[in-house]
């Protein structure tokens, strides 16, 4: 009687420790910030007539009820570069990802602010120094550690 071998699927390379790059990994399009309020959020119901739909925070599964007025999402953002090119966030986030080797960004930094210029050039190598500021960096920053610590919380 012959053995039967089961089929293996096909891996995706996978960056160090398991994770893969945050762009291909997380669909941006569904994350939003909500005006007020810190993190990213996901939604899980549709709006009802009064603009108000239910909210939960990635990584955290804490529940909001928001409107729909207060959100903005981020799967459109992108970094202005020289030559008026742009950087996707996706792959902002996997400059950094790649600079920390899957780690988050210690807090130290992003409240640095010169270590805040130098994390401006790993995001994005050849950014526009009119159009991507620290504070806009400062965000990157945290929302690429609350990914990382969301996909972590996931895998476990």
């Amino acid at each position: 009687m012959a053995t039967k071998i089961p089929s293996q699927k096909k891996k995706t390379k996978q960056y160090k420790r398991g994770i893969d790059w945050i762009s291909k990994q997380v669909e941006l399009e569904v994350l939003f910030t909500v005006k007020g309020t810190g993190g990213l959020w996901m939604p899980l119901t549709k709006p009802l007539k009064n603009g108000i739909l239910l909210m939960e925070r990635f990584g955290t599964g804490e529940k909001k009820h928001i409107k729909k007025s207060l959100l903005s999402g981020i799967g459109t953002t992108s970094i202005p570069m020289n030559r008026q090119a742009v950087l996707p966030l996706g792959e902002a986030f996997d400059n950094l990802q790649r600079y920390w080797r899957n780690s988050t960004v210690i807090e130290a930094v992003a409240k640095d602010d010169q270590e805040v210029i130098e994390m401006k050039r790993v995001i994005c190598p050849d950014f526009d120094p009119d159009g991507f500021k620290s504070y806009h960096a400062k965000k990157v920053i945290i929302w690429y550690n609350e990914l990382i610590e969301g996909i972590r919380n996931a895998s476990n």
